[in-house]
């Protein structure tokens, strides 16, 4: 019995390419075909009957490990001062109004992360602060209202903590009196207030079918100014879980401390006013809070949850992000929520790439530029890793400028394109002036004309009726008799006079009928050729009105494609001007970058490290304009023409969505091709199975089996498995002990010395950041034990240990004696392999032989996963160790922050400091001592786990290495049905082998931009 017509014919579901050439590749459609091949090979396998479960649990692990397998995403934190326009920027990379702006105020209040889905709506994760956070921001807060001066507790304070502070009050408890603050606790105002206590630790989702709906939605969380209020009619799905259902309010709502008076009103005073809720009208019979979703009984309540808000994450179809990348838009100044500050410090700490976004006009001068430059290179000290395309600085608003300024500042005026603008600004006003000269001449014209042609009308009418009454006198006065009017002559002067052609000039044309019309006739017969010459100047002058009138169509015509080429003109001045500011913004920027890698360098060089060609070093930087993208692109309409840019690729914005496409190529094309070399281990594996299966005999079989099989519960370590478990934990045994030696002999003298350096600059440090800062500002920084808003006084610390350890660091973490296992691991499973082959009975030396190298093939592969599960082991935990020692000077320095919050009252600053530095002093070497000791224990944590990771990981791998020798001993009776089917099966195998093998080969399109780096 032959194979089913089934498994004929749905194992192709992927495509038959001949050449690699004719692939056009990508990670994601690789992706895709992959799946498709995996699809087949699952379809193949069950048509397999084969008795060794551990081979089918091998083979069907691995398929539901490559099933399971997704391209890698990269993120993006998009820093940057507040109103530098990240939120238009990332809207102008999505090609959508997504990200909430404001043309007057800052809006984005919380870390917002975006990413992309293959959907067509857009829909967004809101995860709130956990009733502990926001216990312990609370508690901050209130201390910061109470601890202001009496006169600001009116909500007039000039302290800008204390406007924070009152702000995130009223936003999330409206009606709270700031005066009636005095004994509440932060459990207490937790508890008199349901609703918001249900919403703690909850994640709402937002759902929308386009831009305009879900922007109106998505700003009632993250924006710090909007009402949580619309129109609950809206076609988007909110979708409400995580809300804690234990957390049922009772028969009524507790007593609320501090409510004002006025909301505490009998019913019939409810009854009797409408509610209102973020300006909108309610309903006057509300249903009760506690019997409706939360979100909604704070809407009506009139809260705002930004506060409470710990991030939010989007997806949406965008076509820059389709590739992987994720943009997180992180606040636009360093938050005072001591959570968001800490996800947003995360995600500056874990980010392989940073956007420092500011505007042009102030790009090179800006201090949060400059100090977040510093944060980026701050973090990749504490990585020990320096890397220049990780950071991109994003030019914002280049349109804001004055050409002019530009030209003198940048000495332009004998620029070449600017004298070639100039000078077809100069053709384009004289052809402008010419042009409306010939308007004006002809307007003049065609008024002489119509005038001239109503006298000529006039002056027709009264010699139709002159010539009316002179034949009614010659009739009167008998036949043939005649009135002399004039003698003969003046006619034929006057004929000469009324015919147009003669004339070169139409106005003196105009000018002779002028003097003509003077002129009166002396008979019947001259008048009638009076009349005659009258109606022929008429058509003359319409002739002349209509060649005039054309003229001056094709005058106005020109006109305007003068005018429309002057703006043209004027964009092209200002867009050059713009260019070259961003020229000169992105050479300042690349010295600066060049600096502060100098800086960071320092303690490298002082140690011996070799320097970098800093000369070679060039930043990653973009000019963007969204605002003119978004006009070119008819996006914004009521915004009106564009004002620098007329087309598309001038406004940057083109070039940065390829950025966005091209970041992660790198890492998703090895991530698929890794992808493809799996599919094909796993089919040349079934197919070395049935071929291998159908060569050895019975008591060949047995022999092997007795000799490597690995038997459960055997005390003798005979079998493949059991061998190589043996060696491998030797091996990871030994490795782990080998880090922990490299650790101890190499970063522990490097941190000794470290702490000591920290110890000689450390009052200096702390005593500068802190003379420079007002005393509530000093205060809020010790009662959050060091940190406040961007200011971390631990951090501080900590970093004049990390900046004299980094380079060191990162030889350690980099050093070749990471992938020591490998060659130790590949050898005991060649000796392994090299034993069956010398005990393996001689008729099956070759086949024994042949599988021994496919299985070294395997093994070298599978080394490969392995060695990825170990340094990604270790990369985590490189990071979480190098930033152990802030944690540590923070707990050091509890104490200190707990003295000097005791103190209060006038010249409570200079106290505070004294407090702060005389116990810094005090405790300095133990502080830095301990930040040593911190960083020592959790190396050796981080070796045990790599060990600990490397024994699972080798473990598998010996299980792997037995099953695919065990083909050897196996044997079982084939019907012929299952020879048949065998064969499809191996026919399609190797189609899989032979199509995934072209995909390896495949060309890579990647996308490219005009200043693009190499990704690593």
């Amino acid at each position: 019995m032959g194979p089913s017509p089934a498994l004929m014919e749905t194992v192709r579901g992927h495509k038959i390419y001949t050449s690699p050439n004719e692939i056009e590749y990508s990670p994601e459609v690789a992706l895709e075909e992959g799946h498709k091949m995996l699809h087949a090979i699952k379809d193949l396998l069950v048509s397999i009957k084969q008795g060794n479960k551990g081979r089918q649990h091998q083979w069907y692990t691995t398929l539901r490990e490559l099933e399971a397998q997704k391209l890698p995403e990269r993120v993006i934190a998009v820093c940057g001062v507040s109103g530098a326009g990240k939120s238009s920027i990332l809207n102008a990379i999505l090609d959508d109004n997504i990200v909430p702006t404001s043309g007057v105020r800052a809006c984005t209040a919380v870390v917002t992360e975006i990413g992309y889905h293959a959907k067509t709506t857009i829909e967004a994760e809101i995860s709130f602060l956990s009733e502990a956070e926001w216990t312990s921001e609370l508690k901050c807060i209130l201390e910061d209202v109470l601890d202001a001066e009496p006169k600001d507790r009116d909500g007039i304070s000039d302290s800008e903590e204390v406007k924070i502070a009152e702000s995130k009050l009223r936003a999330v408890y409206p009606t709270l009196q700031m005066g009636s603050l005095d004994g509440m606790t932060s459990d207490k105002l937790i508890e008199s207030h349901p609703l918001v206590h249900r919403v703690l630790g909850a994640t709402a989702q937002v759902i929308a079918n386009g831009p305009e709906a879900f922007g109106e939605e998505i700003a009632k969380y993250i924006d710090s100014e909007s009402q949580l209020s619309g129109d609950t009619t809206t076609a988007i799905q909110i979708q409400r879980k995580a809300l804690n259902q234990d957390k049922e309010a009772g028969s009524g709502p507790p007593n609320n401390p501090g409510l004002d008076p006025r909301d505490e009103g009998t019913s019939s005073d409810t009854e009797g006013a409408a509610a209102i809720s973020g300006g909108r009208s309610v309903s006057r019979n509300p249903p009760k809070a506690d019997s409706l979703d939360p979100f909604e009984a704070l809407d009506i309540e009139g809260s705002k949850l930004w506060p409470l808000i710990k991030n939010v994450k989007i997806r949406c179809n965008a076509s820059a992000l389709k590739t992987g990348t994720v943009l997180c838009d992180l606040p636009g100044t360093a938050d005072a929520n001591a959570a968001r500050n800490s996800i947003a410090k995360k995600y500056m700490k874990d980010c392989e790439s940073v956007w420092i976004v500011a505007p042009a006009i102030r790009a090179v001068d800006d201090k949060i530029a400059r100090d977040l430059m510093g944060d980026a290179f701050k973090v990749q000290l504490e990585n020990g890793k320096y890397d220049a395309s990780a950071i991109t600085f994003v030019i914002t608003k280049t349109d804001d400028l004055d050409c002019s300024k530009i030209i003198a500042d940048l000495n332009l005026k004998d620029n070449s394109t600017l004298q070639e603008i100039k000078r077809a600004k100069r053709d384009n006003r004289d052809g402008i002036r010419s042009a409306q000269e010939k308007i004006n001449d002809a307007d003049t014209l065609i008024k002489k004309v119509e005038d001239f042609k109503k006298v000529l009308d006039r002056r027709t009418t009264e010699w139709e009726a002159c010539i009316e009454s002179l034949e009614e006198t010659q009739i009167q006065e008998g036949k043939g008799k005649r009135k002399t009017l004039g003698d003969g002559g003046s006619a034929a002067k006057r004929r000469r006079t009324l015919q147009a052609d003669g004339h070169d000039d139409r106005a003196s044309f105009i000018a002779s009928i002028d003097e003509a019309l003077g002129e009166d006739p002396q008979d019947h017969s001259e008048a009638e050729l009076k009349l005659a010459e009258l109606r022929v100047a008429r058509e003359d002058l319409t002739r002349i009105d209509q060649q005039v009138t054309q003229e001056r169509i094709a005058a106005v015509d020109s006109l305007r494609v003068l005018e429309r080429q002057k703006t043209s003109l004027q964009l092209r001045m200002k867009t050059f001007c713009s260019h070259e500011r961003s020229k000169w913004i992105e050479g300042r920027l690349c010295e600066q970058f060049r600096e502060g890698l100098r800086e960071q360098d320092a303690g490298a060089r002082s140690k011996g490290y070799p320097s970098r060609d800093y000369d070679s070093i060039k930043a990653s930087v973009y000019s963007v304009c969204s605002r003119d993208y978004e006009r070119v692109k008819r996006k914004s309409e009521d915004d009106g023409e564009p004002s620098c840019f007329e087309n598309v690729e001038d406004t940057g914005v083109p070039d940065l969505q390829n950025r966005c496409r091209s970041i992660p190529f790198a890492l998703r094309e090895l991530a698929t091709r890794d992808f493809f070399r799996a599919i094909i281990g796993l089919a040349t594996t079934v197919v070395s199975y049935l071929l291998t299966a159908e060569a050895v005999t019975p008591d060949d079989c047995q022999v092997l089996r007795d000799l490597f099989k690995t038997r459960l519960h055997n005390p003798q370590a005979t079998g493949i498995t059991a061998k190589l478990d043996t060696s491998f934990c030797e091996i990871a045994s030994n490795y782990a002990t080998g880090l922990k030696e490299t650790f101890h002999n190499v970063l522990r003298a490097e941190l000794d010395t470290a702490a000591l350096e920290a110890v000689e600059s450390a009052l200096k440090v702390i005593d500068e950041i802190i003379s420079d800062l007002r005393w509530n500002t000093l205060r809020a920084i010790i009662r959050r034990d060091g940190i406040f808003k961007a200011i971390d006084l631990n951090e501080e610390l900590a970093m004049l240990m990390i900046k004299h350890t980094a380079s060191c660091w990162g030889e350690v973490f980099e050093s070749d004696f990471l992938d020591t296992f490998q060659n130790a691991a590949s050898a005991a499973v060649d000796g392994v392999l090299q034993e069956v082959q010398s005990k393996c009975p001689a008729g099956l030396k070759e086949s024994t032989g042949k599988q021994a190298e496919l299985t070294i093939n395997q093994t070298s592969v599978a080394m490969g996963k392995v060695s990825g599960v170990v340094h990604a082991v270790l990369q985590a935990k490189r990071k979480d160790i190098s930033r152990s020692i802030t944690p540590s000077i923070q707990e050091s320095m509890m104490e200190g922050y707990s003295l000097a919050l005791a103190e209060t009252g006038r010249g409570v600053k200079a106290r505070q400091k004294a407090i702060l530095l005389d116990y810094l002093a005090e405790h300095e070497e133990d502080i830095f001592l301990r930040g040593t000791n911190a960083v020592m224990d959790r190396l050796d944590l981080a070796a045990d786990a790599v060990g600990a990771a490397l024994t699972e990981e080798l473990s598998g791998l010996a299980k792997e290495v037995e099953v695919s020798m065990a083909v050897l001993w196996e044997h079982s009776e084939v019907d012929h049905g299952q020879i048949a089917v065998r064969k499809v099966v191996i026919e399609r195998m190797n189609e899989i082998i032979q199509q995934a093998s072209l995909w390896l080969k495949a060309h890579p399109y990647r996308p490219t931009t005009a200043n693009d780096e190499q990704t690593p």
